[in-house]
């Protein structure tokens, strides 16, 4: 694991640091006392020199010298390593797993920290105190602490969301009334915990819709959750623990969203959600949850493909002692060893599954490749989708937009031009993360000369008999000038536009309907020249 290495790493470089500052005092003393017998000192001051230099590219420091060839050394936050004597650095180095993260607190950190302790017996935590700034150290506790944590929590949040995909569903609620009061009711008998209800209301006043994520928690000590525990960011996160049963979780439902909004539970495991009722202060829109398949023979095309390690441990994501299933899970997802023993599975949704049906490897299949997934900011996932990106069709077959480096043709052309310009997708995996250059083609009619030519900045792209010319376009379809084209394609493009040079477009013959323009005709490739 990479975070081991960096931790035994940085144990090493303190040991370092500890030999070059017990080699500066050494020489340090043998030049103090040879400084009054006119003693050439050279050598003496490039091994202390040497031994500097080193220890700065360790750790930041400042050297100060008095006049009289006496040096005294500091970090740059002004903690002393060596004054007459040399102070040592401690390290207590701790094997680490996705869940170990350094704190402050000795009693809560899960990874070594350094500690400085002065000649005269001070001791002060260096990582605490923040007196590394830079050098290898102050690199390889970025990497630790920082840099591998976040790379750690992307890949967990990417195995989450392929494990999720295959064995989540979502209950529908149905609809529900009491007296002047209505809303829904759902059965919450598959909810595991980690599983979560989805609800929103809009408080008539203003209006304003709110949406609420309700987990299941059945670690008392894991409670109150973070709004953050979830991709949605504008959504208010609510721990409740339903291990003793809908009934035992009314009175904190109650309290976290009352009593405009209303809980209560008419029988069994069905928990009903209503409104205020005459007073109409509040309104249920709507109520669903999402749960975790725990079977193969689930009756649909849900199961649980992957698990949580070698075995048949469900991935639910439970949270327990303040900490997400899905942390270093990336580590551990596994296929379901049952599937591994019986691959028929795969197919078989219960016992009545002929051989040959096709609606669980369709629906896996759909899953993996055709399901769009939110990200949490905080994993760096993407980017953040914004609502002026838009997928369009490519080349009015009903595709989405061709992926980065494809450009295709809208086929709506009003008076030879498009109506909309081409918004390049990048995508991770089937997720659509962010969206970059446009293009606006116009089409007038020209003789049939060639398949493409090379074109500058000013000149037409031609292909068929289809001139077209490639200009960036905002988001309302208005062309831009040249700042603005430099703005929207970056760097690269900038650079292009001042060398005078262009792309070569190459045209492709494609099936077409009478319906679609000559555009449609062709699908084109851009290639920078």
């Amino acid at each position: 694991m990479m975070r081991n290495q960096a931790e035994t790493a940085i144990g090493d470089a303190v040991g370092r640091v500890n030999g070059l500052l017990k080699t500066i005092e050494e020489v340090q003393t043998q030049i103090v006392s040879l400084s009054s017998q006119s003693v050439e000192l050279g050598a003496l001051m490039d091994q202390r020199d040497h031994a500097i230099n080193e220890l700065a590219g360790l750790i930041d420091i400042q050297v100060t010298n008095n006049g009289t060839n006496q040096i005294s050394i500091f970090t740059n936050s002004g903690v002393s390593l060596f004054d007459l004597q040399a102070s040592q650095l401690t390290f207590n180095e701790k094997p680490l797993s996705a869940q170990s993260l350094w704190n402050a607190n000795p009693l809560l950190s899960g990874a070594g920290t350094i500690n400085l302790v002065a000649p005269n017996g001070f001791s002060l935590d260096l990582i605490a105190d923040r007196s590394i700034r830079s050098g290898k150290i102050a690199g390889l506790l970025e990497l630790r602490d920082d840099i591998l944590v976040k790379a750690q929590a992307q890949l967990d949040e990417i195995a989450h969301a392929l494990a999720t995909s295959l064995s989540s569903r979502t209950v529908d609620s149905t609809t529900a009334t009491s007296g002047a009061q209505s809303g829904f009711q759902i059965d919450l008998a598959d909810l595991l915990p980690g599983n979560s209800i989805s609800l929103t209301y809009t408080t008539n006043a203003g209006p304003t819709t709110s949406r609420v994520t309700i987990v299941h928690v059945d670690d008392p000590s894991s409670l109150p959750l973070s709004n953050t525990l979830t991709a949605d960011p504008g959504d208010t996160v609510i721990g409740i623990n339903c291990s003793g049963g809908v009934a035992g979780a009314l009175a904190a439902l109650n309290t976290a969203l009352g009593p405009n909004v209303q809980f209560d539970n008419p029988s069994g495991s069905i928990l009903r959600v209503l409104d205020d009722g005459a007073p109409d202060f509040v309104n249920i829109n709507a109520l669903s949850a999402t749960v975790t398949t725990d079977s193969i023979l689930s009756g649909d095309g849900t199961l649980p493909f992957f698990v949580d390690g070698g075995g048949t441990t469900l991935y639910s994501n439970v949270i327990s002692g303040g900490r997400q299933q899905k942390v270093g899970f990336a580590a551990r997802i596994a296929v379901n060893s049952s599937l591994l023993a019986d691959p028929s599975g795969l197919i078989k949704m219960d016992a009545n599954t002929l051989a040959g049906d096709s609606t669980r490897p369709d629906f896996l299949w759909q899953r993996l490749t055709a399901t769009n997934r939110l990200f949490s900011p905080s994993t760096g996932i993407g980017r953040e989708f914004r609502a002026t990106d838009h997928h369009l069709p490519k080349h009015g077959d009903g595709e989405r937009a061709p992926a980065e480096g494809r450009a295709g043709c809208s086929p709506e052309l009003d008076s030879g031009s498009h109506g909309r310009g081409h918004r390049r997708q990048h995508r991770l995996g089937n997720v659509a993360v962010a969206a970059t250059a446009e293009c606006l083609c116009r089409e007038r009619p020209r003789d049939d000369r060639g398949q493409g030519t090379l074109r500058t900045a000013d000149e037409s792209v031609t292909h068929g008999n289809v001139d077209h010319r490639n200009q960036p376009v905002d988001d309302d379809g208005g062309t831009h000038d040249l700042a603005d084209a430099r703005s929207a394609f970056g760097a690269a493009a900038s650079a292009r536009h001042r060398k005078g040079l262009g792309y070569l477009w190459r045209a492709r013959p494609r099936q077409r309907t009478r319906a679609e323009s000559a555009c449609a005709t062709f699908e084109h490739q851009r290639i920078p020249v």
